[in-house]
C-alpha cells in the first residue's frame, strides 16, 4: 500500500522540541527523567533480563520488557513474577503492556509502577493474535481512537495519582536491621501488601509471600522498587495508512498525557506477509514528519543493522532516541561499534549472554536457545538446537554439550561455555568452536 504523504502538516507547538542546524533533535536526556538515546525494544520471548543486561553493557540506555498481557499480569502472580524479572542493574526499565480494557490496563500499570521507570502501551504488534484480541496495532485503527484515548488516560491516571498506588507500611524492625550497604533484591509476587525497607534514596519493597514450586523463578525475579513515584507513560505505534493520519493519532495521544512516542517506520503488514515486510526498509522520512509535528520526544524504530545506522537514522528522523529490536538480537554490539561484528566477537557475546543467563535464568530454556541461534547463525537452524520431545532441560543441555564437544573441540580457537539448569540446579561445561553453528551443521 502506498502511503499518502502530506507536503505540510501544522505542528502543535515548537516549545518542547529543539533541533540543531542539521535537524537532529537535541532534547535533554532527562526530558523523561532518564536517558533514552539508544533503546532496546520489546521482543516476545527475547527481552529476558539476561539479554537486557547484555544490551546495557554494550551501550543501550533504556530497555523494554517483552509485551505483557495486562489481564494475566493482574490476575496471575506467577505470570507477573515470570514476566517482570529485573534487578538493580536493570534500570531504567520500561514495562510494556498489551490489552484493550482501560480498567485492566490501569490496574496492571499501577502494579508495575513501583518496579520500573515508565509504562508503555503496545500499539504496534501486527500479529494475527493481536487482530483477534483487539490489541496492539489494531487498537490504533481510526475507528478505535475514542477507546484508545480512554485507555491512555486511565493508564496516565493510574501511574501519576499517588492514591492509585498500593499503600505501603514501614516495618520498624526491617528498617532498623537493614544494612545500608546491602543491595539484596526482592521478588514481586503481589505489590499490594509489602513490607517496606530503605536503600539509599529509594524505598525498597519486599513481599513476604512465597509461591510454592517457584524457587528458581523467585531468585531470578528480584525487583528493586520505589514508593509513590510518578512515572511517564509511553506508546509504541506503527505508521498508519497516511502520514497525516499517523500525526493525528500521535497528537491525540500527546493530548491524553503520553510523554513520548516510539514510531516503527512500517505499516501493519498484510496477512501472511509479516516476515517479508521486515525486509522492506522503514520509512524514516515519515518518522521525521511525525517528529516535527509533536512537542513530545519521538523514538525512531527501524533500519538499524550496523553501528553507523544509529547516527544516520537519528540525523534523518530528528528523533530524540533510536530503538532497535531484531537488530540487537543479531548484533548486541550495535550501539557501541560501527560495522558488523566478527564471528569471534559474536562468540564472545554468546559466552557473555550464557553467563548472564546462568545468573538470571529465563523462565524457559527456549529463550536461551533462541538467543544462541540468533548470535551464532539463526538462518542455519541446526537441528541439534531443537530439544527432543519429552526431554528435560537437563538432558537437552547435556546433548548440546556433547555435540559441541565432539564436533567443535577440533577447532580449539574460541571458548564457548554452555550452561544448563533444571528447577534451579545449574551447571556448566567448557567447549570450543570457530564457526558455530555453520561448522557443526557441516560436520567439521
Amino acid at each position: 500500500m502506498k502511503r499518502v504523504r502530506d507536503e505540510q502538516h501544522p505542528r502543535a507547538s515548537t516549545a518542547a522540541t529543539a533541533s540543531n542546524t542539521d535537524g537532529q533533535c537535541v532534547l535533554p536526556v532527562n526530558v523523561l527523567g532518564f536517558p533514552f538515546r539508544t533503546v532496546c525494544g520489546p521482543m516476545v520471548g527475547a527481552s529476558d533480563l539476561a539479554f537486557r543486561l547484555l544490551c546495557r553493557r554494550h551501550g543501550a540506555d533504556l530497555c523494554y520488557t517483552e509485551m505483557i498481557f495486562a489481564s494475566r499480569f493482574v490476575d496471575d502472580p506467577t505470570y507477573r513474577m515470570a514476566k517482570l524479572q529485573t534487578c538493580a542493574a536493570d534500570r531504567p526499565l520500561v514495562v510494556q503492556f498489551a490489552g484493550n480494557e482501560p480498567e485492566t490496563l490501569a490496574a496492571a500499570a499501577a502494579l508495575a509502577t513501583p518496579h520500573c521507570d515508565a509504562i508503555d502501551l503496545n500499539l504496534g504488534c501486527p500479529l494475527p493474535q493481536a487482530a483477534e484480541g483487539g490489541f496492539g496495532a489494531y487498537l490504533s485503527a481510526q475507528p478505535h481512537w475514542d477507546r484508545l484515548c480512554e485507555i491512555v488516560r486511565a493508564i496516565v491516571r493510574a501511574v501519576q495519582d499517588p492514591m492509585s498506588l498500593p499503600e505501603q507500611v514501614v516495618a520498624p524492625e526491617a528498617s532498623q536491621d537493614r544494612n545500608p550497604a546491602d543491595t539484596t533484591q526482592t521478588p514481586v509476587e503481589d505489590a499490594r501488601d509489602p513490607t517496606q525497607v530503605t536503600q539509599d534514596r529509594s524505598e525498597i519493597v519486599a513481599d513476604p509471600h512465597e509461591a510454592a514450586g517457584q524457587a528458581s523463578l523467585r531468585e531470578a525475579a528480584q525487583i528493586p522498587v520505589r514508593r509513590r513515584r510518578i512515572i511517564p507513560v509511553l506508546c509504541k505505534i506503527r505508521l498508519l495508512e497516511s502520514v497525516a493520519l499517523t500525526i493525528d493519532l500521535c497528537l491525540r495521544l500527546q493530548a491524553c498525557g503520553v510523554a513520548a512516542i516510539c514510531v516503527h517506520g512500517r505499516e501493519i503488514p498484510a496477512p501472511r506477509s509479516h516476515r517479508q515486510q521486515r525486509q522492506w526498509p522503514a520509512d524514516l522520512a515519515a518518522i521525521a514528519e511525525v517528529t516535527r509535528a509533536l512537542t513530545i520526544p519521538v523514538i525512531a524504530n527501524g533500519n538499524t543493522q550496523r553501528g553507523e545506522d544509529v547516527e544516520a537514522n537519528l540525523a534523518q528522523t530528528g528523533a530524540a532516541g533510536l530503538m532497535s529490536a531484531e537488530g540487537l538480537l543479531q548484533n548486541p554490539l550495535l550501539f557501541e561499534m560501527s560495522g558488523l561484528p566478527t564471528q569471534r566477537q559474536l562468540g564472545d557475546v554468546a559466552l557473555e549472554y550464557l553467563q548472564l543467563a546462568r545468573e538470571h535464568p529465563p523462565p524457559k530454556l527456549s529463550v536461551v536457545r533462541g538467543h544462541i541461534m540468533w548470535l551464532l547463525g539463526k538462518s542455519g537452524k541446526p537441528s541439534w538446537f531443537k530439544p527432543a520431545a519429552n526431554t528435560s532441560w537437563l538432558k537437552t543441555c547435556v546433548r548440546w554439550h556433547q555435540l559441541v564437544q565432539t564436533r567443535a573441540l577440533r577447532q580449539r580457537r574460541i571458548p564457548l561455555t554452555l550452561h544448563f539448569w533444571s528447577r534451579g540446579c545449574m551447571s556448566l561445561w567448557g567447549a570450543s568452536y570457530t564457526s558455530l553453528p555453520f561448522g557443526l551443521q557441516h560436520g567439521r
